[in-house]
C-alpha cells in the first residue's frame, strides 16, 4: 500500500513535469509563429529538445499544421555535434567550470531539496552564484530547490526558473558538486523573449 502511494506520487510528478515541458515548448513556438514564420529552423528545434525536452515530433506536427516544416537534417547535425561534445563536455563539467561551485562546500551553502514534494517553489533565495562555462551562463544555488541533481546514473533536471519580475531563465543542468550541494547551470539568453 505504501509502495503504491510512492509509485502514484512519482507518476504524478512525471506527468506534471511533462505538462510543464509542453507548456514551455508551446509558448516558445507560439512566439516564433506569431512573428510570421511557419518553418522552424534547426537551431530552434534543437534548443527546444535539448534545453526543455520538447519532442521533435511535436515541433514537426505544430509546424506542419501551419503549412511549415522543421529543418530535421540540420537538427540531426546539431544533435550529432552535441553528442560529440558531451564526451568532451565531461572534462569541463567536473573540473575547471565546477571548481567555483565546489568551493561552496566550505561556505556552508546547503540548498534544501524539495523536488519529491514540490515542482514549483516560491520565496526562493539565491544562496550562491559562480561563473558558468560560457559568458551568458551562471551556476546558482537556490533554496528551497525543486531541481534534482545528476546522480546515480540519472541526468540532472532541466527546466525554467521564473523570477519575481517575470524574467524566465533556462536551467540547462543540475549537479551535485559536493554531498549537500545542488548547483543549477542557468542561461538567461536561452529564454529571452519567452512569454
Amino acid at each position: 500500500e505504501e509502495r503504491a502511494a510512492v509509485i502514484a506520487s512519482v507518476i504524478h510528478t512525471e506527468e506534471v513535469q511533462f505538462f510543464a515541458t509542453l507548456d514551455t515548448g508551446m509558448g516558445i513556438l507560439k512566439s516564433h509563429f506569431e512573428k510570421g514564420s511557419v518553418d522552424v529552423e534547426a537551431s530552434l528545434a534543437f534548443r527546444l529538445y535539448d534545453t526543455f525536452g520538447f519532442p521533435l515530433d511535436l515541433t514537426r506536427t505544430l509546424a506542419e499544421a501551419r503549412g511549415g516544416q522543421v529543418d530535421v537534417s540540420g537538427f540531426d547535425l546539431l544533435m550529432a555535434e552535441q553528442r560529440a561534445r558531451s564526451g568532451a563536455g565531461k572534462a569541463w563539467s567536473h573540473s575547471d567550470a565546477e571548481s567555483g561551485i565546489k568551493s561552496w562546500a566550505g561556505q556552508d551553502v546547503r540548498p534544501v531539496f524539495t523536488g519529491y514534494g514540490a515542482l514549483v517553489e516560491r520565496d526562493v533565495r539565491v544562496l550562491a552564484s559562480a561563473a558558468g562555462p560560457e559568458p551568458n551562463q551562471t551556476w546558482l544555488a537556490i533554496s528551497p530547490c525543486p531541481f534534482y541533481p545528476q546522480g546515480g546514473g540519472q541526468c540532472g533536471d532541466r527546466g525554467v526558473l521564473e523570477l519575481a519580475d517575470g524574467t524566465k531563465v533556462a536551467v540547462l543542468d543540475t549537479t551535485r558538486p559536493y554531498p549537500e550541494g545542488i548547483a543549477l547551470l542557468v542561461d538567461k539568453e536561452l529564454c529571452a523573449g519567452l512569454a
